[in-house]
């Protein structure tokens, strides 16, 4: 393998969305069969055991929310491309599509989605795998908590941009221009009162009250 070739393996995996979210996908399954595995070998107590039809149920939504949770990080995926596509530019979206967090989150939610299935058809009258049912809540709290770093980090970076925008608009020294010619209008300062200033300058034809101007010859 030469090291070319690693490269850009390298590159490939790292600006690939969906490889991450297949490898969590794959091990949903694996890590059912451990669980049922240690289901059969550890005895739990009376307060860690669920009915069938318990568990039943609560595999069922965990399975329900973790696809409305996949279309949902999707469809942010799906309107960031939208917006980038006219205002954003190419590095920014390899920016985007090699975001590890996303990736995490996504593959959190595969993985969560293929170990309750995995799971699911296990749940019998008289075999309940109650250790996977318990770790299919832990699951989806963690999903839940990589969810809101995941817009957490989305909206603090959409505001970076904002400011860069922004930055980019207005060049420096054009806020001490504007603040300059806000002083000299009056703008934002005290109210003058009063008459204005007086005597005038040297050359002016205005005259001081109550005196008349005599026209010279």
């Amino acid at each position: 393998m030469t090291w070319g070739f690693a490269f850009r393996a390298r590159q490939r995996l790292s600006g690939s969305l969906w490889i991450v979210p297949f490898v969590g996908a794959v091990l949903g399954p694996v890590l059912g069969e451990l669980t049922l595995w240690l289901n059969r070998t550890v005895q739990l107590p009376e307060a860690w055991r669920y009915s069938a039809a318990t568990a039943t149920s609560v595999l069922s939504v965990v399975i329900g929310a973790m696809v409305g949770l996949l279309g949902f990080v999707v469809t942010i995926g799906v309107l960031v491309v939208q917006m980038a596509t006219g205002t954003l530019s190419p590095r920014f979206m390899r920016l985007w599509y090699r975001d590890l967090l996303q990736k995490l989150v996504l593959a959190t939610f595969t993985g969560t989605l293929t170990f309750s299935f995995s799971l699911l058809r296990h749940v019998e009258a008289d075999s309940v795998p109650n250790i996977g049912v318990t770790v299919a809540g832990i699951a989806v709290a963690a999903s839940l908590l990589l969810l809101l770093l995941y817009l957490s980090g989305a909206v603090h970076g959409e505001l970076r941009k904002l400011e860069a925008s922004v930055a980019e608009s207005f060049p420096a020294g054009a806020d001490r221009a504007l603040a300059g010619t806000s002083d000299r209008q009056g703008i934002g300062g005290p109210a003058r009162l009063g008459p204005p200033d007086w005597p005038p300058d040297a050359g002016s034809r205005r005259s001081r009250p109550g005196r008349r101007v005599i026209p010279s010859g």
